[in-house]
């Protein structure tokens, strides 16, 4: 089993470390720059004197077959540009991507808590939303299945759902819309 080098990109932490049989050494967790180059930059600085054969990546958003961000609002400035290319021929190393829920909702079937369940719903509310199912054998997440498909869309300023509404309101209102969706 090769050492390899992984990483978890999200709205607002990139986290790195190196796992190597199954154990995770390194772990460090930087601030995901506002701009892609910045980032590219930060991993390099600090995976300079790591050693790895691999890359893993779980990330949030859209990404395409080209490994290209096509849709998300907490990265937005990374839609189009190719930090995995990049990165890749940076650490002369091939980088595998994942959709960071789908990562997440294996983690949870496998070692989590709830390991007992053959079939897994996974929700989280990070710095974005993001959902997958878990059947006992593949993982489906928004990528891949319409009906898993969450967002938020930005109302104009001032709209709310009712006149009564406020945006508090309309934000513990999409809360407890997901609770119920997590227990049904």
């Amino acid at each position: 089993m090769s050492i390899k080098l992984v990483i978890d990109l999200g709205g607002t932490n990139c986290k790195l470390a190196i796992a190597n049989d199954g154990q995770l050494g390194g772990i460090t967790i930087i601030e995901t720059s506002k701009q892609p180059q910045e980032l590219v930059k930060a991993i390099l600085e600090t995976v300079q004197d790591w050693d790895f054969a691999e890359i893993k990546v779980a990330a949030a958003g859209h990404w395409n077959q080209e490994q290209l961000l096509v849709q998300s609002h907490n990265l937005a400035n990374y839609i189009g540009y190719p930090i995995w290319q990049e990165l890749s021929q940076k650490l002369n190393c091939k980088i595998e991507l994942f959709n960071d829920m789908q990562v997440a909702a294996i983690g949870e079937a496998i070692i989590g808590q709830n390991n007992q369940y053959q079939n897994l719903v996974y929700l989280n509310l990070g710095t974005g939303i993001g959902a997958s199912y878990f059947d006992g054998k593949k993982v489906m997440s928004q990528d891949y299945s319409p009906c898993l498909r969450l967002d938020l869309r930005p109302k104009p300023k001032g709209i709310f759902y009712s006149k009564s509404e406020s945006q508090a309101d309309s934000i513990e209102s999409l809360q407890s819309e997901l609770i119920n969706l997590a227990i049904m």
